[in-house]
């Protein structure tokens, strides 16, 4: 019976952590800077903002080759004609960002959503795919 009740406090502690961590915004990536032009400067200074907010940023032709772009938030960015090759895209939100011209070639994509992307070509659909990535 100790056990027992051992086990569901434990259980109960691990959850309510989890839950406190989520309310705080506290996740698997570093959240950078306040806006998104802070985000912005902190990626062009380190090449790596993973899990940072990103969403509607003009990145065009912006030179990111191996960014660490990880669970980033992409979402209707303007990455036209970026560099992105070798890039960690994973678990990033790319959803309605516009990638006409961009450069994806050996970027991990394993879990990144490109659902609504536009610009894409049929040879990177089937590479996005074939890397884990959801593509619409």
């Amino acid at each position: 019976m100790n056990y027992v009740k051992k086990s569901l406090l434990a259980g109960t502690f691990i959850v309510s952590t989890g839950l406190v961590a989520t309310m705080l915004g506290v996740g698997p990536y570093p959240v950078y800077g306040a806006s998104v032009e802070d985000n912005i400067v902190k990626l062009k200074e380190t090449n790596s903002c993973p899990g940072c907010d990103l969403h509607g940023a003009d990145l065009s032709y912006a030179l990111l080759n191996d960014a660490d772009l990880s669970g980033a938030n992409l979402t209707g960015a303007n990455l036209e004609g970026a560099y992105l090759d070798t890039a960690n895209l994973s678990d990033a939100d790319l959803g309605g960002a516009n990638l006409e011209g961009a450069d994806l070639t050996n970027a991990s994509v394993k879990g990144a959503n490109f659902v609504g992307a536009n610009g894409l070509t049929p040879e990177q659909v089937k590479e996005l795919k074939k890397g884990g990535a959801k593509v619409d």
